[in-house]
């Protein structure tokens, strides 16, 4: 039907298409400032971080998102990252874990996360950054 006889029927059809953009952000991290490496720490390689690191993802990625980890200090090689999405082996090359969307449509969601810190032969006693930087986007 042409426009103008739809209006003149009463009429009219419109067809609309609207995508919503994937969307993954974190919203919120807890996780220690800094972190002390004792001498007995450096003489077994490794540190325990006494609470789990938390991140509240927020997404609508029906697929669910990859959380990106990367290190950043000379003190720390390695660390091992383990939770209920999984466990994962970080390395200087970095590394991802995929998390399944909790719901429909946009949610937030807490992954919590164990962490050993593998120390490196430059670790010193004394007090270090936070070495791992995380980043997140849909899957």
């Amino acid at each position: 039907m042409l426009v103008r006889e739809a209006v003149a029927a009463g009429t009219i059809n419109v067809g609309i298409h609207a995508t919503v953009m994937r969307h993954a952000s974190i919203s919120s991290i807890r996780a220690p400032r800094s972190i002390e490496v004792s001498p007995e720490d450096v003489a077994r390689g490794y540190v325990e971080l006494g609470e789990p690191i938390e991140l509240s993802i927020r997404t609508n990625a029906p697929e669910g998102v990859l959380i990106g980890f990367s290190l950043k200090s000379v003190a720390v090689h390695a660390a091992i990252l383990e939770g209920e999405a999984g466990k994962l082996n970080l390395s200087r090359f970095g590394a991802t874990l995929p998390v399944v969307k909790q719901g429909v449509g946009l949610q937030t969601q807490i992954v919590r996360l164990r962490a050993r810190l593998e120390l490196s032969e430059a670790a010193v006693p004394g007090t270090i950054s936070f070495p791992i930087v995380m980043f997140v986007a849909p899957n």
